[in-house]
């Protein structure tokens, strides 16, 4: 299936989570979004279907992707039963922070194939030791943390961080 046809949940509409909704849009992608600090009227500008809760972004969504912070409110937000209300051919995307999902719980749905994949930027542990079951699965993508290292990200940062 192509992402145009695909509905990309994502958890937490803050700026990261409001600009990939944008891309997303522009692309044709059917987009929900769910963040418990904004309400129905905040979320009305950004190109998304709003829903109430994170349960039915995990049970409608064919990719699900992760933009909170984390805080000692949400860790392990993203618990077994969440991840278990995911779809068969679904998706999970983990580019915040890794202490959002319970990774063993991760893990045993991975590992039963209970969802289809999972890519993930962020770890309990950092860096992954070699025989970490992330690292054995061929349903998983593994990336390091460093989006932001790029040739020029820091002959750019001052400027970056004025603006």
């Amino acid at each position: 299936s192509t992402l145009k046809n695909m509905t990309v949940g994502i958890v937490g509409m803050g700026n990261v989570g409001a600009l990939l909704a944008r891309k997303l849009y522009a692309l044709g992608v059917s987009v929900l979004g769910y963040d418990a600090y904004l309400t129905k009227e905040d979320m009305e500008g950004l190109p998304v279907q709003s829903v109430e809760n994170m349960e039915e972004v995990f049970q409608k969504a064919d990719i699900v992707t992760i933009h909170l912070r984390l805080t000692s409110a949400n860790h392990g937000i993203i618990d077994k039963k969440l991840l278990s209300m995911m779809k068969p051919e679904a998706y999970l995307i983990n580019v915040a922070r890794a202490g959002l999902i319970e990774e063993e719980a991760l893990i045993e749905i991975l590992a039963k194939h209970r969802i289809a994949g999972a890519a993930l930027d962020v770890f309990e542990q950092e860096p992954l030791l070699p025989n970490h079951p992330f690292t054995q699965m061929d349903n998983v993508t593994l990336t390091p943390h460093i989006a932001g290292d790029t040739v020029d990200s820091i002959a750019l940062s001052p400027y970056l961080l004025a603006d």
